[in-house]
């Protein structure tokens, strides 16, 4: 490499000038107003949609309440009024969560005069949090419930840490909360393997969002509006969270109707078995085995089917009605796996103690561990090799006892 000597020119080298992105301010590309308080201003976009189908001002009733404490698992939730429900959805800066984690832009909405009523609160830059905090901490004092999509794990911690940091007091937690992640996977666990917002909108509501932004993105999107002042590239975020606020709404009203039909002629099989579930996990014995038969009924494909007629099963078991759960193991032995080996133990139980056909007891174990020596896939304790052969070792044993006392007799 060649130096140039100290009383040698160096040569010039041309460097093109930096080429200033032009500012586009946000509310040259979205429909809203400046808001401003004590604490400052914040832009705010406001819109007012329908209420979706199955909604009212007066909703819920007593079957939606039913419906809405089943699904969550939350009992408070008898006394939930829709009037007094804050819709709250967030696009932040990170999706860890932290301290260092801003909500840049918070959707809310709530129903007045018989309609959804959206406002979009943004925060332009880091200035805006201060009063966009005390806003938020005054609309939310209006309301008892907040309804938002995984906001217990996320949206609502991220609000009361902002709260915090900004020094702002709320009533936020005070109000009881309704997420709709958990109501969706109770009722839809076992006819979609995602049950994300945009699945559930696609599947479920039949929506197809068109030039959405993926949620992954929308953080560096919002870097690069703070560094460039170029607010284009936030219209498709702006419009995927309040998407996200109307499919909420949609969504209540959806999971209630599904849940109240689970009787229907129209019902969705592997509907009313996340129904039937979530009527056992709250302790409805009797709704749910009606439920579990439900789903058996319509359809229910034929790998969901073990997890009907197992809980059915059972419940025959317990009350002594012996010819129905018999049936519903034979039923399930002819399939292979795990629910198999499952209905082979309990014929095997039940030929052993109930019938005394020690025979046939064995020939269910041998048919166990059979299966189970195929399986690749580890096995809980009662269905595993060494439980199976001490069951099949007691069977041989009674079966020889019997065959002395016979040859002697």
């Amino acid at each position: 490499m060649a130096w140039n000597r100290p009383w040698e020119p160096v040569e010039a080298v041309a460097v093109e000038p930096r080429v200033a992105v032009p500012s586009v301010p946000v509310e040259d590309v979205v429909a809203g107003a400046l808001e401003s308080n004590d604490a400052g201003s914040f832009f705010v976009i406001s819109e007012t949609h329908p209420l979706p189908n199955g909604l009212s001002a007066g909703w819920p009733g007593n079957a939606d309440r039913r419906a809405l404490t089943t699904l969550s698992g939350d009992p408070d939730l008898e006394d939930f009024e829709l009037e007094r429900a804050l819709f709250i959805d967030t696009e932040t800066t990170g999706l860890a969560g932290g301290t260092g984690t801003y909500a840049f832009l918070v959707g809310c909405g709530w129903v007045e005069d018989g309609a959804l009523r959206v406002e979009q609160y943004f925060m332009r830059d880091h200035a805006d949090e201060p009063a966009m905090m005390a806003h938020l901490a005054g609309l939310i004092s209006r309301f008892d419930w907040t309804v938002s999509f995984n906001g217990k794990s996320f949206d609502l911690p991220l609000l009361r840490t902002r709260f915090v940091m900004n020094r702002r007091r709320t009533s936020l937690d005070a109000l009881g909360a309704l997420d709709l992640l958990h109501v969706a996977r109770r009722l839809w666990r076992y006819q979609l393997p995602r049950r994300d917002l945009g699945t559930l909108e696609r599947e479920i509501l039949g929506v197809e969002r068109e030039l959405d932004v993926p949620s992954h993105e929308i953080p560096e999107i919002y870097f690069r509006y703070l560094r460039t002042g170029d607010a284009r590239e936030l219209v498709p975020v702006v419009a995927h969270n309040r998407t996200d606020m109307v499919s909420m709404a949609a969504l209540l009203a959806r999971a209630c109707d599904a849940f109240g039909g689970w009787r229907s002629p129209a019902a969705q099989p592997a509907e009313v078995l996340g129904a039937a579930r979530s009527f056992a996990l709250a302790g409805d014995v009797e709704t749910a085995l009606a439920a579990y038969a439900r789903a058996l009924e319509l359809g229910l494909d034929e790998a969901l089917q073990p997890l009907a007629q197992a809980p059915l099963s059972l419940t025959h078991k317990r009350r002594g009605a012996w010819p129905p759960a018999v049936d519903l193991w034979e039923g399930m032995r002819r399939r292979r796996g795990r629910s198999a080996i499952w209905a082979l133990v309990e014929l095997a139980k039940y030929h052993e103690h109930r019938a005394g056909a020690f025979h046939t007891a064995r020939d269910c174990t041998l048919e166990a561990l059979e299966q189970a020596e195929r399986l690749l896939d580890a096995l809980p304790q009662p269905l595993a090799r060494p439980a199976l052969e001490h069951r099949l070792a007691r069977l041989e044993r009674r079966l020889q006892a019997l065959k002395a006392r016979s040859a002697t007799g």
